[in-house]
């Protein structure tokens, strides 16, 4: 039907753009976070063993961070997500939730 064929059509441009903003500022921010060249903000902290590098899951990074010391990485993973596009007219967010799974993730506030 044409009401159907329509909102298929939609759909696919939409999600292209969608598709072409977030996966541009996800690797933005992966490539500052976590660099080859050991320049990344947590490259340091990977190295000594304090954060195991991010898994990306859809529009999510999720990172497994060792108890001791980890509001300071949260606060710079933070920190870069929020800071990475200054030229955008639209503010970057991000939430940051702590819990020894996923099942028990609770939302902290920096």
């Amino acid at each position: 039907s044409k009401p159907m064929r329509l909102a298929a059509e939609r759909a696919s441009q939409n999600h292209g753009i969608h598709a072409a903003a977030g996966g541009g500022i996800m690797k933005l921010i992966m490539g500052k976070l976590v660099n080859l060249s050991g320049t990344g903000v947590l490259d340091a902290w990977i190295d000594e063993g304090r954060v195991l590098p991010p898994m990306q899951i859809h529009d999510e990074l999720d990172f497994e961070v060792r108890e001791q010391g980890w509001e300071e990485v949260a606060l710079a993973i933070h920190h870069t997500t929020v800071t990475i596009a200054p030229w955008m007219s639209v503010p970057i967010t991000a939430d940051v939730e702590v819990g020894e799974n996923w099942a028990q993730l609770e939302k902290v506030k920096l």
